[in-house]
């Protein structure tokens, strides 16, 4: 499982490299909590769209454990629903707030 969980976020962040997604939620914004001021039920919320995420990967792998092509495609798809979902969880504020901390520390141009 933990393989599955490897695969994903390494789809992930492969997925945000290649589209330059600058609106994405591609990290668990939870870590971030404070920084974002989330509210209790907006951090429950969004594990919830965690939960849903990696319960729909698990799900897909199962059935297209075969198909490496059909599994990363879905794993982007979910990593967009995954996104837009926590995306419309943040208040205004807290969108401005989590672009501003992703260009601060993910968006460096390190070389």
């Amino acid at each position: 499982m933990s393989v599955i969980v490897l695969a994903c976020l390494y789809a992930g962040g492969a997925f945000c490299q290649e589209a330059g997604v600058e609106k994405g939620v591609m990290y668990d914004p939870i870590f971030w909590k404070d920084d974002l001021k989330l509210k209790t039920e907006q951090c429950s919320e969004i594990k919830a769209v965690n939960f849903e995420f990696y319960e729909r990967i698990l799900d897909t792998y199962e059935e297209t454990a075969n198909d490496r092509k059909a599994l990363d495609q879905a794993i982007v798809e979910c990593s967009n629903h995954r996104s837009q979902q926590i995306w419309e969880i943040f208040s205004p504020k807290q969108r401005r707030k989590w672009t501003k901390l992703w260009s601060e520390r993910y968006s460096r141009d390190d070389g």
